[in-house]
């Protein structure tokens, strides 16, 4: 860290600029012609010069729109508008070697005003020689106590300068300045010089140039009695001095650790302090949990001193606070408050402890106290709990990686929080986490939450807000509002009690008014009520949504299951799907047409000749529960009486009017696949062939499909080869309701491996569906298909005897490129002895093939 330069080299170096520069005058002090050049470069677009006021810091360019300096806010600039974002200031100056430069603002931000006027000084006296300021200058207010207005980074000379009692003075932009070196150590000395050269002679008679021995003479005395009082100055403070005594008034401490100076404190007159070491011009002293450094020039060495207030030996808190406003720090131990430092506002320290509404701190090592609510406390990573301070604290949802407001929490409540995550406290909200600003919170203990959860879990129900929903504690036994849950958040229940819904916000166990909030929905939830007039029934088996029919508000049905946003019901031989929004929820509701038969249709269908009223008779007269659109075809269960249709909607027994339908009669396809065939003979074992035992049992299934009335389809009717992809095709052709695959396991020769087992599709991305993929991984047929594969897989089983190897799913061609309901079975492994004699019997073959055609028409029965 540098600090100040010795005022010895210092002058040292102004005596040989003068000796060594030529009589050509480019030495600091020069003559310099006022020469002005008008070729910039840049041609203006408005010749009449603006007066405008910066409201933020502007950095200065030079023609090269290169940074040369700055100017600081509020200051007054005299400008002429070169084009949109571009002025260039009034005047010219000497930068560097470049003589009439031009300097330019680019962008300010600023607000325009009137003529400024000047601002000249009485007594100051014109010095017609030219000054320059070899490392850069600062210029400074003359109205308002030196504050700073602008700096030039770059050597700049000035062509005379003004002379105000041992103060220089230069004209910039038509206004009046107190003019410095850049360097704030050089700025001091120069000032020393100055002074001295003022005291001597005024300058305004000197010539300082190399033919002036007068002059010379002058410098060298001053620099010979500069000399011997710098050495009466550090020979002040010993490096052995332990304490300083402050003899100036709210004495800056600064701090260095980022590099420069920042001011983060000061100390008070006549007040005695402890210091860490000597740091050259400096005193470092303890500071926080680091150092600061007091000016000596500003203090004097005290050798007998009695500190009351010495730390010694108290070590600070892992506990920090953020000072709100300037804040005093007190000395105690005479029985009053004295003031001895301040901590500047925004400055973090460290505490030593609490003692009522202080706080303890080490100030340059002496204990004082702070007034607590003057300061914000600061959260550890510890912390479990945190208090709101301000009014309405917003609730944040980060899961979708933008802030989103969900909520928010009450002013005075304290809160538990999962985790400190940055400026953020992690909370507990619904079934994730929401985030609050620590700035508007302060650190607190959990002694006063009364509702804190103690590990009561969210059920799988839901409720939307339906306006900005107040969440109560009740431990009082009054309702305290200690949260709100923001109009149309969805949140997690953990149980209903009576027009209460309990749940977990922040770790703590509140209610919600139920008639405030719309119920969601569970997995596992069986019935819903329609809530909205005529709600639409879809059907998706084409992929698309439908509308089939509608539902009446205020009745009640029963789903089949949870479907994202919708229930999926059962119309018919079909799936039906509802728009959760329009129902509630509904728990054990009386129903009284209730279906309590697994028939949910027959061979019966029928076409609504125009938008048909499905009604319930249980009451003993029709109400009506249900609609089918005009166009729609249905399966009905049977006849009832002559004028009627029964049937079966949403798990409900309902009646259609038989004259507003066409009634039609189904008869059913199925499509058999006797595996392998021709060319291709499958496996092998013992003498037989797959290809002949699938085609034996495939034709006894048949017949028995066929004498009870069905039409069934082969894909082969003799030993002939065909492709899998034209055995798939055919079915499609058809368009049969089922389609089963009929073939023989095998496991390598002489394999004890047996048993029967039946697969369904499953989609594989290794094996992409090639003329079927419209359909091949549609819900409805994989789920139909599993239903057959596990109605034929338990009634072979049954009726064999043989091991059960379970259904399973797989990508076989023929059932992926299938539309309708596939399966494939596998009787038996060839390749076992036993199970081969079995396979080759007729006997077994007839039980296999009744398993088989028992097991389609049990199928067809409920689809």
């Amino acid at each position: 860290m540098k600090f100040k330069l010795s005022l010895f080299s210092l002058l040292l170096f102004f005596l040989s600029v003068i000796i060594l520069v030529p009589v050509t005058y480019a030495s600091t002090f020069s003559n310099l012609e006022n020469n002005k050049s008008t070729d910039t470069g840049i041609q203006t677009e408005n010749d009449s010069n603006l007066f405008i006021q910066l409201k933020h810091e502007a950095q200065i360019l030079d023609s090269n729109m290169d940074e040369v300096g700055v100017i600081h806010q509020n200051e007054i600039v005299s400008v002429k508008k070169i084009n949109d974002g571009l002025y260039e200031i009034q005047g010219t100056f000497q930068i560097g070697t470049q003589t009439d430069a031009f300097l330019y603002l680019k962008n300010p931000d600023f607000t325009e005003i009137g003529d400024a006027g000047t601002n000249s000084i009485d007594g100051a006296e014109e010095v017609q020689q030219s000054i320059s300021f070899d490392q850069g200058v600062t210029l400074s207010s003359i109205s308002q106590n030196g504050t700073p207005s602008l700096s030039i980074y770059p050597s700049i000379t000035f062509s005379s300068y003004y002379q105000v009692q041992d103060q220089i003075m230069v004209q910039w932009n038509n206004r009046f300045y107190y003019a410095s070196p850049l360097n704030r150590e050089q700025n001091e000395r120069f000032l020393e010089i100055q002074g001295e050269i003022n005291g001597v002679e005024s300058p305004a008679q000197t010539d300082l140039n190399v033919n002036s021995t007068k002059g010379i003479q002058k410098i060298e005395n001053a620099i010979t009695d500069a000399l011997k009082t710098e050495n009466a100055i550090k020979a002040t403070f010993k490096d052995s001095d332990k304490y300083f005594e402050v003899t100036e008034n709210q004495v800056t401490v600064y701090d260095n650790s980022g590099g420069v100076l920042k001011p983060v404190g000061y100390l008070t007159k006549g007040q005695v302090y402890p210091r860490v070491s000597d740091f050259g011009d400096w005193h470092q002293i303890q500071f926080g949990n680091g150092f600061g450094y007091v000016w000596k020039d500003a203090t004097k060495p005290v050798t007998t001193v009695t500190i009351k207030n010495e730390n010694k030996g108290l070590a600070p808190s892992n506990r920090s606070f953020t000072a709100n406003s300037q804040l005093t720090v007190y000395d105690n131990t005479s029985g009053s408050l004295v003031p001895f430092a301040v901590i500047n506002k925004g400055e973090k320290y460290p505490i030593i402890g609490t003692l009522g509404e202080w706080l303890q701190v080490v100030v340059s090592g002496r204990v004082g106290y702070v007034y607590a609510p003057a300061v914000k406390l600061d959260f550890t990573a510890n912390d479990k709990y945190f208090q709101v301070l301000a009014d309405v604290v917003t609730i944040y949802d980060n899961s979708s990686g933008a802030l989103r407001p969900v909520g928010y929490l009450s002013k005075g409540q304290v809160y538990p929080r999962v985790s400190d995550f940055g400026d953020w406290h992690q909370i507990q909200f619904g079934n994730g986490f929401g985030y609050i600003w620590k700035d508007a919170t302060s650190p607190a203990s959990g002694n006063s939450i009364q509702n804190k959860n103690m590990g009561l879990l969210n059920s799988g129900q839901t409720f939307t807000a339906l306006n900005n929903l107040s969440i109560y504690d009740n431990t009082s036994g009054s309702l305290v509002p200690f949260a709100v849950i923001n109009q149309g958040e969805k949140y997690p229940i953990i149980a209903q009690v009576g027009e209460w819904l309990q749940v977990d916000l922040a770790g703590r166990i509140g209610y919600a008014y139920a008639p405030a909030v719309k119920l969601g929905f569970s997995p596992s939830d069986r019935y819903f009520q329609v809530l909205e007039d005529n709600v639409t029934v879809y059907d998706n088996s084409s992929g698309t949504l439908q509308p089939v029919g509608r539902l009446t508000k205020g009745q009640v049905y029963m789903r089949v299951s949870d479907y994202g946003d919708w229930h999926q019901i059962q119309i018919g031989n079909r799936y039906g799907f509802i728009w959760k929004d329009a129902t509630g929820v509904v728990y054990n509701p009386y129903i009284p047409n209730k279906s309590q038969s697994s028939v949910k249709f027959g061979k019966i269908a029928f076409t609504t000749l125009d938008n048909v009223t499905v009604y319930d008779s249980s009451s003993g007269s029709l109400t009506p529960f249900a609609s089918i659109n005009k166009g729609q075809t249905y399966r009905a269960i049977s006849h009832f009486g002559s004028d009627w249709l029964k049937i079966d909607f949403a798990g409900r027994i309902g009646y259609v009017y038989k004259p507003a339908t066409e009634v039609t009669y189904i008869s059913r396809t199925i499509f058999l696949d006797a595996g392998h065939g021709g060319s291709d003979p499958g496996a092998a074992a013992g003498g037989y062939l797959e290809k002949n035992i699938n085609f034996a049992v495939t034709q006894k299934v048949r017949s028995i499909l066929v004498n009870r009335g069905y039409n069934v389809m082969m894909t082969r009717e003799n030993d002939t080869y065909i492709g899998l992809y034209d055995r798939a095709g055919m079915a499609n052709q058809a368009d049969a309701d089922v389609f089963v695959s009929i073939h023989t396991n095998s496991a390598g020769s002489g394999s004890s491996v047996n048993g029967i087992e039946t697969y369904y599709y499953k989609y594989d991305p290794a094996y992409p569906s090639k003329i079927n993929s419209a359909m091949h991984n549609d819900p409805e047929r994989v789920s139909k298909s599993i239903s057959l594969a596990k109605i034929i897989q338990n009634k072979l089983v049954s009726y064999t005897g043989a091991a059960n190897r379970g259904s399973d799913g797989a990508s076989f061609a023929v059932i992926r490129e299938t539309k309708m309901p596939s399966i494939l079975v596998e009787l038996g492994f060839i390749t076992n002895s036993t199970e081969r004699q079995n396979l080759v019997s007729e006997s077994y073959q007839n039980k296999l093939a009744q398993a088989i055609a028992d097991g389609i028409i049990e199928y067809l029965n409920y689809y």
